[in-house]
């Protein structure tokens, strides 16, 4: 049963294993002792803890032996750990002793609402984790220790802010070889909304106004990114960002002429096809950890060496949030062949006035 010690072993079981925050936690708590133990307390604790680590190379030049420059590779090597929270609460006291014997306890534990959502993140040398676990420990005044855990995901709840609509323009001044001005291009991108699940499709319309431009616009280009920040213990920080979808439209605007209103370019891009990327890292924004999508948006002008001018293009901000989850009803079953004394049920909210030093 869960996890044993020479005094016995304890279990914690949930109803879901993925919550919002603010959320009430609902479960049951399975204590099986071997041998009876002196006056004791359980404990409830709930963690939460980010991490992070990432490498950084860097050249490092020194004179040799002969005189020459030598130049080799040294590897700095950073890490963080900061706990969102770390609260403990007495539930239940046995002034004299627990006998031996098996011992269940039904209980309900409302969440904290502003902690960020349960992350992870791990590519190449570069880690990014937020994890929550709900741990229960009964001590006893001689030393004894039962104790059991679970893990626990936690979705984030957004507010009303999170789902608005987005309307942006550019004016691009476009420049070819040697900076010849060859006009500009307007764009205006719109969405309907700036919160989406990974079940979604993100839509937009781009109304491109080439009337003023010498060149043809020879697509549009979709692009989403994700950018994370990472923090070290120290406060270095170190950024990814990489595109994680693309999508190009093939439509042709020449020279002289727009897309605009009811005819602008309807934009697509299939959040379904990447849920498995999106599901373990939504937007957030912790102590050490940061996450943020954006997408752009772009008109590929055909022109020779476009290095000169500005580029015709808008990067929007989007949030990326769980999908809502119905609550399972039911209890989870207890142990096999489990016959236990069942204790009065416990149910209690997170308190900041129960964090113990982190």
């Amino acid at each position: 049963m869960g996890a044993n010690n020479a005094h016995g072993g304890m279990a914690v079981q949930l109803e879901n294993s993925s919550y919002q925050t603010g959320a009430e936690v609902v479960g049951m708590i399975h204590i099986s002792l071997t041998a009876s133990i002196s006056p004791s307390t359980l404990y409830l604790c709930f963690v939460g803890k980010e991490k992070t680590k990432w490498v950084e190379a860097r050249t490092v030049s020194h004179t040799g032996p002969d005189g020459k420059i030598q130049h080799t590779t040294e590897y700095d090597h950073h890490s963080g750990k900061h706990y969102v929270c770390k609260y403990s609460f007495p539930i239940m006291k046995w002034d004299g002793g627990i006998n031996q014997g098996n011992y269940s306890m039904p209980f309900s534990f409302r969440l904290p609402d502003n902690v960020p959502g349960s992350f992870n993140y791990e590519k190449d040398s570069n880690l990014a984790s937020i994890s929550y676990k709900i741990r229960m420990k009964l001590v006893g005044t001689s030393n004894e220790l039962v104790k059991g855990k679970t893990l626990i995901h936690i979705r984030q709840n957004f507010d009303e802010r999170f789902n608005q609509e987005i309307s942006q323009n550019i004016n691009a001044k476009l420049k070819t070889w040697c900076c010849v001005d060859q006009g500009t291009c307007k764009i205006n991108v719109s969405y309907p909304q700036n919160s989406y699940n990974p079940s979604q499709i993100v839509q937009c319309h781009a109304q491109i106004d080439n009337s003023q431009s010498k060149l043809v616009v020879a697509g549009v280009v979709c692009n989403l990114f994700y950018s994370i920040r990472l923090k070290d213990h120290n406060g270095k920080t170190h950024f990814v960002k990489e595109s994680i979808l693309k999508n190009t439209v093939p439509i042709k605007i020449a020279s002289g002429t727009s897309l605009l209103n009811t005819s602008a370019v309807e934009i697509k891009q299939d959040l379904p096809s990447i849920a498995h990327l999106l599901q373990s890292r939504y937007t957030t924004k912790g102590h050490l950890i940061e996450c943020i999508y954006t997408n752009e948006v772009k008109a590929d002008m055909d022109g020779v060496c476009m290095c000169c001018g500005d580029t015709p293009s808008i990067n929007s901000y989007v949030n990326i949030v769980p999908n809502f989850v119905m609550p399972q009803m039911y209890m989870p079953p207890a142990p096999a062949n489990w016959n236990p004394q069942m204790l009065q049920p416990i149910a209690l909210q997170y308190d900041p006035r129960y964090e113990v030093q982190r």
